[in-house]
């Protein structure tokens, strides 16, 4: 008989990431992760795939990141300690390490431009900070999620040769650089310099590796950078004018090189990265690669994250139209590694050729076998505009006809995310406790285009109303559903939305809210993306129009709130802080609605994805008994 899925099952997940191939592509070394309950950690190593099996080749020491060097070595970066960053050398025919170098500096980011020759990003702090315990501010943002303080830190530009163990620098003072990317003869990266408020928009520059002459190819306010990749002397880069939907809008993608200059190859509708919500992703991810003057990289689409190869004409091929979730590509000769998530299924590595796709990987595949998993069905429903939109239906894993279960609509964040056919453990768990577990992905949110997308001054109305016509639908639909039973939930987004809910409505029993979002206004001032996001979502400032932004806000209306409400907050979340979680509960206590707060020490925004093993087995305990005690 095959078991429930709780919530120490976290424990017994393969987590895969960082697919990188070898030179030749007939290696691949990729990062295995998994949570560990004695040390309430996540534990990671290094693993190598060739022919038909894997092998652990680094193990129980700790490390950020590694690179290829060649096809029988690999550099590992080591975490910074004391302003410090080492390097070791694994020969993978022996197993053996040795040490390679250190540079004197936080490390963010190195690559390989040549033997013994590297470029890399360095945190450098270009503010004068007193000499105690007080933090000084002097620029926005101030901090950010998952970093902490960062008021006068960049990352800065530097070459550095192995043999002489020097630096050279080719971006310092307020410069701040991202997206470095290397060929044999050149250095490409996107760059801003800025004082006291950093814009959105960046300049793309590139350096030749015999000189470090530099070239500036794009001005420093035209576009918002997303991503750099180049192969020899053609650079092809993602960017945004942010002029047709704001600063959420799809980067298009764009060439260059001497003879034509900056060419537009691409307009998209689609973010080119996994934007398909799970709780089982974790790890860095790679969803754009340049090989043999072809782009690869990722295009959500309708729930879906696929991967399509753009060639120097503009014509843009999907390679794998059955495809379901991909994540993370490594590019070779041999063909396209992948990181995919089959419906329904939990994520594991892949080789797309042409005409063959084949399985590299079973990592998970006895916790499938021997777990009882809800599979989910499709419900329709029209929205507003008359038009067809697709949710899912999770049912209880215990289901028997003519008895009737308690239900769970649960939110995305984003809002520009999307639901996905794909394992989720949350939901999984709640239905293996008897609920049904209802989700859909509402205008506003990604992979159905830009216009769909399009939330800019809507927040609270028309998601709103697919949220409702979608239960609805359920409810209709599934006459095992208790409509008398329901309960709401969801975070960042999913948590504005779930205090607006609230405010609107007492259709739901019970909801829980997570790291959400209650006062735009004080949002503004206090979010890491404040004085970017917001004004972009709102249409406006707090200074040029309060009132519609106050109309925007739960909090508003929280007077108007029946429900009892959980809130979970990380005092560390500083994408939406822990005054905007307190703000809204407060306002229920006020008012004498039953409401619960749990605040998480030491955690961030991506608590229900990537916090301390033990805080996202309390989390899930939270919000299971609270749902218990008021829905069944």
């Amino acid at each position: 008989m095959k078991k429930s899925i709780e919530k120490s099952d976290l424990y017994q997940l393969h987590l895969l990431s960082g697919l990188k191939a070898s030179p030749s592509g007939s290696r691949l070394v990729y990062v295995h992760t998994q949570m560990v309950e004695a040390a309430d950690e996540y534990e990671k190593s290094l693993w190598l795939h060739q022919g038909d099996k894997s092998i652990c080749i680094y193990q129980k020491q700790k490390f950020s990141n590694f690179l290829w060097e060649n096809e029988h070595t690999l550099l590992i970066q080591k975490p910074v300690e004391q302003e410090k960053t080492e390097f070791v050398r694994l020969h993978l025919d022996t197993l053996c390490i040795t040490p390679a170098f250190t540079i004197p500096a936080n490390v963010v980011q190195l690559q390989r431009i040549s033997e013994q020759r590297y470029a890399y990003l360095a945190e450098k702090s270009v503010q004068r900070n007193n000499d105690d315990d007080t933090i000084v501010l002097t620029q926005i943002p101030f901090w950010d999620n998952g970093v902490g303080y960062i008021s006068g830190k960049r990352n800065h530009l530097y070459v550095f040769d192995e043999e002489s163990q020097l630096s050279t620098a080719l971006f310092e003072g307020n410069w701040h650089v991202e997206n470095l990317a290397v060929s044999n003869s050149r250095i490409v990266c996107s760059a801003q310099e800025y004082t006291t408020k950093k814009p959105l928009t960046q300049g793309i520059f590139t350096f030749s590796t015999d000189t470090l002459r530099k070239t500036e190819l794009v001005s420093c306010d035209t576009l918002r950078i997303e991503a750099v990749v180049c192969e020899e002397d053609t650079i092809v880069f993602t960017g945004t004018d942010m002029l047709e939907y704001g600063n959420e809008e799809a980067a298009d993608f764009y060439s260059w090189t001497e003879q034509q200059g900056v060419k537009k190859l691409l307009d998209c509708e689609h973010y080119a990265y996994c934007n398909i919500v799970s709780d089982c992703h974790v790890g860095a991810s790679t969803s754009i690669m340049m090989k043999d003057q072809i782009v690869y990289h990722l295009k959500n689409e309708n729930g879906r994250c696929l991967l399509y190869a753009l060639s120097m004409d503009g014509r843009d091929i999907c390679l794998t139209p059955s495809g379901n979730v991909i994540r993370d590509i490594a590019v070779s000769g041999q063909g396209c590694y992948t990181l995919e998530m089959e419906e329904n299924a939990l994520e594991e590595i892949y080789l797309r050729k042409p005409d063959d796709c084949q399985k590299l990987t079973n990592w998970n595949a006895e916790y499938l076998q021997t777990h009882m998993q809800a599979q989910p069905k499709e419900v329709l429903y029209t929205n507003s505009e008359k038009k067809i939109q697709k949710g899912w239906v999770l049912y209880p894993a215990d289901y028997v006809e003519g008895k009737q279960y308690p239900g769970l609509l649960s939110i995305h964040g984003g809002p520009r995310c999307a639901y996905g056919n794909v394992f989720n453990h949350e939901m999984q768990m709640f239905a293996s406790m008897g609920y049904m577990v209802f989700y859909t992905n509402p205008r506003g949110s990604d992979s159905y285009g830009e216009e769909y997308a399009d939330l800019r001054g809507k927040y609270g109305t028309i998601d709103y109303e697919d949220l409702m016509a979608f239960t609805d639908a359920v409810i209709q639909e599934t006459p095992a559903l208790d409509s008398e039973r329901l309960g709401v939930l969801g975070g960042s987004y999913g948590g504005f939305m779930t205090n607006w809910i609230i405010t609107q409505t007492d259709r739901f029993q019970a909801a829980a809210s997570q790291r959400s979002v209650a006062n735009w206004t004080s949002d503004f001032g206090t979010s890491c993306i404040g004085y970017t996001f917001d004004p972009n979502e709102m249409q406006t400032t707090p200074w040029k129009d309060v009132m519609s932004i106050w109309k925007a806000s739960p909090l508003a209306y929280a007077d108007r709130a029946k429900t009892p409400t959980l809130f979970i907050h990380s005092l560390e979340d500083y994408n939406c802080p822990l005054s905007e979680g307190l703000q809204m509960f407060t306002a229920l206590q006020y008012h004498d609605v039953e409401s619960r707060m749990c605040l998480f020490p030491q955690e961030n925004h991506e608590l229900s994805r990537s916090g301390k093993p033990k805080h996202r087995l309390r989390r899930l305990q939270e919000m299971a008994d609270w749902f218990d005690a008021h829905l069944k």
